[in-house]
């Protein structure tokens, strides 16, 4: 996530003011660019990529997901 806050935070349309908005038709268009931004960001984020990460960073022996291999395949398929 903090990957997500930081790539977030970095782009522009995140970074300008909103008080700078003097016309709501003009808010209402910056309202619409975050959320195609945001949409965009979730969509692009791996579930997989976060667990393994997260694993990494907090090792904990002896747990580990159903339906994950040692080489990070899906077993169900």
């Amino acid at each position: 996530m903090d990957e997500l806050v930081s790539r977030l935070s970095a782009d522009e349309t995140f970074s300008r003011p909103l008080t700078r908005h003097t016309r709501q038709q003009s808010l209402a268009e910056h309202e619409a660019a975050l959320k195609v931004c945001l949409v965009e960001a979730i969509q692009a984020i791996s579930l997989d990529r976060f667990l393994t990460q997260r694993a990494a960073s907090r090792p904990l022996e002896g747990i580990q997901l159903e339906w994950r291999t040692d080489q990070g395949q899906d077993e169900r398929a």
